[in-house]
């Protein structure tokens, strides 16, 4: 999944654009940390709205599958 956090009190996600992402559209997810390119990933489901998960606590969330990957092992920096 991909997340983002809610304005307090609101279902409304902190940043913008992440209401404007649907399902079917493909996302480059980018590990900012690690400073590496993870993958190319199809958006699965509509947004969702979590509350209390042990994980993700109150956010946005989208579902996500791998549609292009780097070899096994290997990151594209």
């Amino acid at each position: 999944m991909i997340g983002c956090g809610l304005k307090e009190g609101t279902g409304v996600p902190i940043h913008r654009k992440f209401s404007d992402i649907k399902k079917g559209d493909h996302i480059v997810y980018y590990a900012t940390g690690d400073k590496v390119l993870v993958g190319i990933f199809e958006v699965a489901s509509d947004m969702e709205r979590l509350r209390d998960d042990p994980d993700w606590g109150d956010d946005a969330v989208y579902r996500i599958k791998p549609a292009v990957m780097p070899t096994e092992g290997f990151s594209i920096d």
